[in-house]
């Protein structure tokens, strides 16, 4: 329920944020169009200019508000990467991640991750923001290279 309600919040970001919207526009602009020339710039500027930030409390925080605070957890940083494609043309998608055996008591596994994915030369990319992944390195491979003490739980 939490991965359609973000990614429905996502569909209403790219649909109706003037600001985020002139965001990808500008994006467009400064590195040109196609697909994967998008979706690595988007990956870029995400992934170098949005820290990762813990909630305390699970909130859902607008796409732009990200963008604009330069901050955000998960779920927020994937939210915006989705609508920032969604806005330039380039199908996306939530990508959750879950830890082995963590379970809750119903016996559903719990997430413990939100990255995205990016339907770029007729296959899904990885487009991990929130540790300094590549581009479509899957984010526990970016995790174990970047070590233990990196930023993102994981």
């Amino acid at each position: 329920a939490k991965v359609a309600l973000l990614d429905g919040l996502a569909w209403y970001d790219a649909k109706n944020d003037l600001a985020l919207r002139a965001f990808a526009l500008d994006i467009v602009r400064r590195f040109g169009k196609g697909p994967e020339r998008l979706a690595r710039a988007v990956h870029t500027l995400v992934r170098d200019g949005v820290r990762f930030l813990r909630e305390p409390k699970e909130t859902f925080q607008d796409a732009y508000l990200t963008l604009y605070y330069g901050a955000g957890d998960c779920d927020d940083v994937a939210r915006l990467v989705v609508a920032l494609l969604r806005i330039l043309g380039v199908p996306a998608r939530l990508a959750l991640l879950f830890r082995p055996g963590l379970r809750a008591r119903s016996g559903e596994r719990i997430p413990t991750h939100v990255s995205v994915k990016a339907l770029v030369g007729g296959r899904w990319r990885w487009l991990e923001t929130t540790l300094a992944a590549r581009f479509d390195e899957h984010p526990i491979a970016a995790k174990r290279r970047l070590g233990a003490g990196h930023r993102a739980d994981i």
